[in-house]
């Protein structure tokens, strides 16, 4: 059985993704404010990698926690993994988009 701290935090971990996401979306429309843009994109930066840190370290222990019984909790292992598959995947899209 994975411990509520794991699922708390993994759940914590998709919150922060979607926070900021939407704050480095919408700082775009502050861009004419020079001081406020660099701020809010710096913030919006550092929640990011914050939860793709967390959402590494926070997979770790739920894989380690619950390696004898992985099948059985393997859906709190995918849930502690969606930021980081998040982030790959819009990685991979820019990269994309920047290459065509």
């Amino acid at each position: 059985m994975v411990k509520k701290n794991f699922k708390i935090i993994a759940f914590l971990n998709i919150g922060l993704l979607i926070i900021g996401i939407l704050l480095g979306h919408y700082s775009e429309l502050y861009r004419i404010y020079k001081p406020l843009y660099p701020i809010l994109k710096m913030i919006s930066w550092g929640i990011l990698i914050t939860s793709l840190m967390w959402s590494l370290i926070n997979t770790l222990f739920i894989y380690h926690h619950i390696k004898n019984n992985l099948i059985k909790n393997l859906k709190w292992l995918l849930v502690s993994v969606i930021p980081l598959v998040c982030f790959f995947i819009i990685g991979i899209m820019t990269l994309m988009y920047l290459l065509i």
